[in-house]
């Protein structure tokens, strides 16, 4: 565990920076660029976007539910072998949603800009990528180390994907992507089993 809230922590640690840079910045920046451009129809394009994008993943993650009301149950149980094996399903499923939903707007701004300067199009498609993800972490309490951390993946895999297109190696950041999310999800994992075994020392 130690070894692996090191690695975490460290990431963390180096990549707040320019997380904060780009979630302040990239939208408004970008946005100014693209109507520069004579792009305004994108831009709008953009905000009826995120209006209505978090809907659209929440109806994509309502599986979820149904991974939580296992867990529950093999919580009540004391099953903990079902319980990690569920809990890395659902933690698996929403982030191959938010990957692909990440890699998706990747991709499709990069066809957008076609053969022009890509850096405004990229730059905007990851407020269009991250935006909703945030938007929904941040109705959720502090605790929701899950919601935070999901969030945090997604702006790293939206970077990664920017800054290896710059060296012309964007495929080599899919498994780094893939590696990290492992990272995650299996800190995420023995967090959740130790705060339930402290839960249920305290219970007796």
């Amino acid at each position: 565990m130690e070894s692996f809230s090191k690695v975490i922590n460290g990431m963390l640690a180096i990549s707040i920076v320019p997380f904060i840079m780009l979630n302040v910045l990239g939208s408004i920046v970008s946005t100014i660029w693209l109507l520069f451009l004579g792009e305004w129809r994108l831009v709008v394009m953009g905000v009826i976007f995120i209006l209505i994008s978090s809907f659209v993943i929440s109806i994509l993650l309502l599986p979820t539910m149904g991974f939580m009301y296992l867990i529950l149950k093999s919580l009540e149980k004391n099953r903990r072998v079902l319980v990690a094996i569920v809990g890395w399903l659902n933690l698996t499923y929403t982030h191959v949603i938010g990957l692909v939903w990440t890699i998706g707007i990747f991709i499709l701004m990069f066809n957008i800009a076609g053969d022009g300067n890509v850096f405004p199009y990229l730059l905007f498609g990851y407020g269009l990528a991250t935006g909703p993800y945030a938007y929904m972490a941040s109705k959720e309490d502090r605790e929701a180390t899950g919601s935070h951390m999901t969030v945090w993946l997604l702006q790293f895999a939206y970077a990664l994907l920017f800054l290896f297109y710059y060296v012309s190696s964007t495929l080599i950041a899919l498994p780094i992507i893939l590696i990290v999310t492992l990272l995650v999800e299996i800190w995420l994992l023995k967090i959740g089993m130790i705060y339930h075994k402290l839960d249920t020392q305290h219970a007796q």
